[in-house]
């Protein structure tokens, strides 16, 4: 069992990626899977309070292929 601390911009990478395949999906999924038990403390949580928003981001299609075009 491997202890760490995972940096936030690693989540934000992870789950902003199209690709499976990243070291940022595989530290995520490995969290996920128990098999990297994340550390944190407040200034941890309180980055990830700000980062990560309370409600859900909603976006409309035409928004999607904006923001597509954009990372191309």
């Amino acid at each position: 069992m491997i202890h760490a601390v995972i940096d936030t911009n690693v989540l934000v990478s992870a789950l902003l990626t199209s690709k499976s395949d990243t070291a940022t999906v595989q530290v995520l999924e490995a969290i996920m899977n128990g098999q990297i038990i994340p550390l944190y403390n407040e200034e941890i949580i309180s980055e990830y309070e700000i980062v990560f928003p309370k409600t859900p981001i909603v976006v409309n299609p035409a928004q999607i292929m904006e923001i597509l075009r954009k990372t191309q």
